[in-house]
């Protein structure tokens, strides 16, 4: 009746068959990762998504320092990612790496439009996107490294 639906079995192209999200849940227990949050697939991502019948109170997620990866500069850090993901299952972050989105994924961006998507927005908008992609593209780091970092929250306050 009120279930939630299994998180999804939809592989990802860069991934094995099997369900990533269980190689994943282990690795976050053994790195002291906690949280009351249901791990989700959603399409070829995934989520931390509360049940609507358990509303959890307080902290939601909890992750120690060393179970990060971390760098001083976004462009560091997109580096050290693109590292990471290179050695494969050799690195302490394999499971984690296995369930960030692949490249495709990161369609949406303007950076990643094609021309003519592009050029459809800039003829449009003043130019504003183009300027935010000129400034916001490095091409000199690892695509998909720099996407993911540029798409997540990896700031922390330094509470050391």
């Amino acid at each position: 009746p009120n279930e939630q639906p299994p998180p999804s079995t939809i592989p990802h192209r860069y991934r094995p068959a099997m369900r990533p999200e269980a190689p994943f849940l282990s690795w976050c227990t053994a790195q002291g990762i906690a949280s009351p949050l249901q791990l989700q697939g959603i399409g070829t991502s995934y989520r931390y998504l509360a049940s609507p019948n358990d509303q959890p109170e307080g902290r939601i997620l909890e992750v120690p320092l060393d179970a990060c990866i971390v760098d001083s500069t976004k462009e560091a850090l997109a580096e050290r990612l693109a590292h990471e993901r290179s050695i494969g299952s050799k690195s302490k972050y394999g499971p984690y790496l296995d369930v960030l989105p692949d490249l495709e994924s990161f369609s949406n961006f303007p950076r990643f439009w094609t021309p003519k998507r592009r050029d459809f927005v800039f003829d449009y908008d003043g130019g504003e996107v183009e300027r935010r992609v000129a400034t916001d593209e490095r091409k000199e780091l690892d695509p998909w490294a720099y996407a993911c970092v540029s798409s997540r929250a990896n700031f922390l306050n330094d509470y050391r």
